[in-house]
């Protein structure tokens, strides 16, 4: 008479168990392959790139709090697809000196003109999909009803989060690539589909991006609470949201979306930051 070694069940003669334990231990166990670094690096070179498509997260403009909302508003009203164009309005200022030069470098790359091509349809395919909900001349506004002011605690935690990024995340990306070699340069260069004098180009962008977080400083903040708004082209309502709460802040000088406060607390863990509720 013959037991499963795993889970002790009687079996008959020749017969093999197809219990959870024994088929872990009759197959091979796949191994994960390790995260490269480089490919940490690359993640970064993306984020300046593509961040624009994201056209509801990082919202830019120097000159009120109101204005990240109105900004991006207005360009969807316009129904702008130009991803350069977007930068200017979603990124903070450090960010689109970081986009542009990416840009520059990586324009004869053919992985980053098809993503390009991929992000600039989506944005596309987001107004079709618009007009064929509400019809043609739709308008969409964020209708603020009320907002609150951060406090110097606040906005000094608020601070802490995005210095954040660069104690528990992008430190270590650069002194790993302060540690690069011409061999390191020639295989990320072959990963990006660029020459390796424009891998180490772009790393310089990169470390200059992600350095900008070292000192980082959130001087000023409001809660915005009200509703997205799609209305017809004579202004009647369409379509309204549930209320919310929007955070803008002004970080290193610049008014934004606070993107951390749309991000969740178990994606912000995943980059070793810990999310302090009473900041939001």
């Amino acid at each position: 008479m013959a037991f499963c070694e795993y889970c002790g069940r009687q079996l008959a003669e020749g017969e093999v168990c197809n219990c959870r334990q024994n088929q872990t231990g009759n197959e091979p166990v796949e191994q994960k392959p390790k995260k490269s670094k480089k490919g940490l690096v690359i993640a970064i070179i993306v984020l300046i790139l593509i961040v624009a498509g994201g056209v509801a997260a990082f919202l830019h403009i120097a000159n009120g709090y109101k204005k990240p909302v109105d900004s991006i508003a207005s360009a969807i009203n316009k129904k702008n697809t130009d991803i350069d164009s977007l930068a200017s309005i979603v990124l903070p200022d450090f960010a689109v000196s970081s986009y542009k030069k990416a840009v520059k470098i990586m324009k004869n790359s053919e992985d980053f003109a098809d993503g390009y091509d991929v992000v600039t349809q989506e944005i596309a395919d987001f107004y079709d999909d618009m007009d064929e909900t509400y019809g043609e001349g739709w308008k969409v506004k964020f209708d603020c009803t009320d907002k609150e002011r951060l406090d110097a605690d606040q906005l000094d935690r608020v601070s802490a989060v995005y210095a954040g990024f660069y104690d528990s995340y992008f430190e270590a990306i650069c002194d790993e690539i302060a540690g690069y070699d011409k061999y390191d340069y020639e295989d990320l260069a072959d990963t990006m589909g660029i020459t390796a004098s424009k891998a180490k180009d772009i790393c310089k962008v990169a470390v200059n991006f992600m350095k900008e977080f070292k000192d980082i400083k959130v001087t000023d903040g409001y809660n915005l609470t009200g509703r997205v708004v799609v209305s017809d082209s004579t202004g009647e309502t369409l379509w309204k949201s549930d209320k919310m709460t929007v955070k803008v802040i002004k970080l290193n000088g610049d008014w934004m979306i606070d993107y951390t406060s749309v991000i969740s607390d178990s994606d912000l863990s995943s980059w070793g930051i810990d999310l302090l509720d009473d900041i939001y």
